[in-house]
Parts: C-alpha cells; sequence; structure tokens
C-alpha cells in the first residue's frame, strides 16, 4: 500500500522515517513534550508582556526552567517549565500540581500534526 502525500512537507518527512510503532511512540512523546513546552512559553510571553528576546518591561521577567515530570498515557514526560523572577507565573495549560490529561494530550498532538 502506498503512502498518501499531505500538504505539510515535514509531515510527510517525519512519516516517512517511521519504521514501526516503537519509531511511532518515540515521534508522539516527543511531540507532546516540544507541544507543551512551546505552549507553556507562549504562556509566560503573555504573562510577562513581551516575548524571549525582547526588553523587558518591568522588574519581572524570565529565570530559567524547572523540571516537571508529567504522567501521561504513555509513561512520564519531564519537561522544562519556564518561571519569572517573581515566581507569579501560574499556567493554565497545565497547572501546578498537576498531571497532564488525556484530553490535553490528544489536543497538543493534534495541534503538533497540524501545524
Amino acid at each position: 500500500m502506498k503512502h498518501q502525500k499531505s500538504d505539510n512537507p515535514l509531515l510527510d518527512e517525519l512519516v516517512s522515517q517511521l519504521k514501526g510503532p516503537e519509531d511511532f511512540r518515540n515521534l508522539q512523546d516527543q511531540l507532546l513534550k516540544r507541544g507543551i513546552e512551546a505552549l507553556l512559553n507562549a504562556e509566560m510571553n503573555h504573562h510577562l508582556g513581551y516575548n524571549r528576546g525582547d526588553k523587558p518591561i518591568d522588574e519581572n521577567m524570565r529565570n530559567g526552567y524547572s523540571q516537571k515530570t508529567l504522567k501521561t498515557t504513555s509513561g512520564e514526560q519531564v519537561i522544562s517549565v519556564p518561571r519569572d523572577r517573581k515566581a507569579e507565573f501560574d499556567p493554565v495549560i497545565l497547572p501546578k500540581h498537576k498531571t497532564i490529561t488525556k484530553e490535553l494530550e490528544d489536543c497538543i498532538l493534534l495541534f503538533m500534526l497540524k501545524a
């Protein structure tokens, strides 16, 4: 059976490199990790009112990352969560002291595949 090409050449390239179910699960885990981290960084941009690399608008600014272990359907996943100097950043996408939900996991994977 021949694979159908999509309108997304990057996705076509990723799919062409899959050799089996394990490759698919690894790609899924990587997409989930990057998707969550991208959403957290976007939330931090909104929280601080400026993008990474721009001039801060007040004393509160980025202050590195902390590690968080998520429990997903495929096991534990360690992600980097951005921090701010005043420790006021409370992400909406992944609240403090919470683990990921199946709905969020599915949403992020769908979003990353469409992007």
